[in-house]
């Protein structure tokens, strides 16, 4: 019997293939508004379409609906394009991607890709555009799961289907990783931990809610709420006693906070866990762990004992505000001064360790107490600052900022007493150098280079015209350390022209705009 069934041929099921669509421009019946649904037959199947909106003036709709049999199958004549740069990724726009690609499969006249660049509206995103017969459509603001179903039911005339709660709660949860995964990327703890305590008490998976825990746990250390680290660690630890992971991962709070004997507790713990001959060289890990961790116990004991000491935050460093100078009625130069060691340098560093180019901005931490971005006291906000590199490495950074009336991290810093601590991120990349794009990895080399550079800025946006045409010039463009004092070769060599617009009353950097122009860059 048994070689009979090996003898028997394998039963493959054949997948059929995805049936074939085509245009119908189809009349809108009378009493359905712009935007309204109406109910068609074709091929014996009732098709919910979406009327348009704006009404076209013949009154009818175009729709792709499957094709009779012989079809031949066209082109996708729609596409989406989901921006993928800063805003939008905070956002979760790389969600929204697949959303828009779960909700329109199967749909051949559709086609979805990332767009290339920005599009322009950040204080609106997510945003995306839809490209059809050569006109482009924005569509902003697509931060829920119906709103990317409308955009692709407007788009196709196709309305997907959202009646699976599964799916949708899927979708939902899909668009806060993303969010999460890109804000954590960035080192923005605030955006990071946005509902997500309410995820962790909302979960009815235990397992789940554990993992959902363990990340609230890890961002609120990170950004120096060790209290509220401590008490998820503690219950995570409850949840698996005997697992050597968790023990450490406590210990490593505890070494923060100076709990040293607790940390002893945990030695005791982890000899009772790990008790089984088998786990010898496990124990030995952990024991080294935990014993460095009663160091840093110590350490900081000591120190907190001696003076109040400032919580560092993962991917920040502590600098003071040495001045703000008003350069117009609206927009001020704030002046920070630094000697925390912690604060990074603006100098890229490629896979190969050699000096990479590229513009750069900064993160600061306004603290402005309980706030709608998320559950710690401050916002997060982005600026290029006027200054250099070689300024960022002596421990000045001079912001050009505007004040905005109401201005919540703007109205903080401008109350803000000189000699305050303020918290600005490390470096982080804007745009990789002479490329001016984002990651300059995938071209090839006759793509990194430009026949002409236009700039279009406006207000103190022309903070990014500094950056950029500092690597114009040999005295200020990027050059490795120790050779500081000796002019480098720019890497940007073509030539850069400067749209600028900006209030009459509120007209910035105007000298050093005059110096670009009369040095010829």
């Amino acid at each position: 019997l048994l070689l009979l069934l090996l003898l028997l041929p394998e039963q493959r099921q054949e997948t059929p293939p995805p049936q074939q669509h085509a245009v119908y421009t189809i009349r809108v019946p009378p009493g359905v508004r712009p935007g309204g649904a109406f109910v068609v037959e074709h091929l014996g199947v009732h098709y919910q379409i979406t009327a348009s909106d704006p009404p076209r003036e013949d009154g009818a709709v175009e729709c792709w609906l499957p094709a009779p049999p012989g079809h031949q199958p066209a082109q996708p004549e729609v596409e989406i394009q989901v921006c993928q740069a800063g805003a939008c990724r905070r956002a979760g726009s790389e969600a929204v991607l697949l959303e828009i690609e779960e909700l329109g499969a199967g749909l051949l006249c559709l086609s979805v890709s990332a767009a290339d660049g920005c599009l322009g509206a950040c204080d609106e995103a997510p945003n995306a555009i839809v490209v059809r017969r050569g006109t482009e459509v924005l569509q902003s603001r697509l931060d829920k799961v119906e709103k990317t179903a409308a955009l692709v039911a407007a788009a196709t005339g196709a309305t997907p289907n959202l009646d699976d709660p599964a799916l949708r709660q899927r979708l939902k949860e899909a668009r806060q990783v993303r969010a999460r995964q890109q804000a954590r990327e960035e080192k923005r703890w605030n955006g990071a931990m946005q509902g997500l305590a309410e995820q962790v008490a909302a979960s009815a998976d235990e397992s789940k809610r554990l993992d959902l825990l363990l990340e609230l746990a890890e961002l609120e250390e990170a950004a120096g709420q060790w209290e509220a680290a401590l008490e998820h660690r503690r219950e995570l630890q409850a949840a698996s006693p005997d697992e050597p992971h968790e023990i450490m991962d406590l210990a490593t709070t505890l070494g923060k906070m100076g709990r040293v004997r607790e940390i002893d507790e945990l030695q005791r713990l982890a000899e009772r866990a790990l008790s089984d001959p088998e786990d010898k060289e496990l124990l030995e890990h952990a024991s080294r762990h935990i014993a460095d961790c009663r160091v840093d116990a110590a350490r900081s004991a000591s120190v907190g004992a001696a003076q109040e000491v400032e919580r560092p935050i993962d991917g920040y460093a502590l600098w003071r505000l040495a001045s703000a100078t008003p350069v117009s009625r609206h927009s001020a130069l704030y002046r920070f001064s630094s000697s925390d060691r912690t604060r990074g340098t603006p100098l890229g560093k490629s896979a190969g360790a050699e000096l990479r180019h590229v513009t750069w901005h900064v993160t600061m931490l306004a603290r402005v107490g309980p706030n709608a971005e998320g559950p710690l006291p401050w916002v997060e906000r982005d600026y290029t600052p006027v200054s250099t590199w070689m300024d960022w490495e002596k421990g000045r950074c001079d912001i050009l900022i505007k004040t905005y009336r109401p201005g919540v991290a703007t109205g903080w810093l401008r109350e803000l007493p000189l000699g305050s601590a303020v918290h600005l991120s490390q470096p982080m990349q804007t745009l990789d150098v002479p490329s001016l794009v984002p990651d300059s990895s995938a071209l090839d080399e006759a793509s990194l280079g430009h026949s002409g550079v236009l700039l279009l800025l406006a207000g103190t946006g022309i903070a990014v015209a500094a950056s950029v045409l500092r690597h114009a010039d040999p005295a200020s463009c990027f050059r490795p350390p120790g050779r500081s004092r000796r002019p480098a070769a720019p890497p940007l060599k073509s030539p850069v022209r400067l749209i600028y617009a900006c209030r009459r009353d509120d007209v910035l950097m105007a000298p050093e705009i005059a110096k670009w122009c009369s040095a010829g860059v």
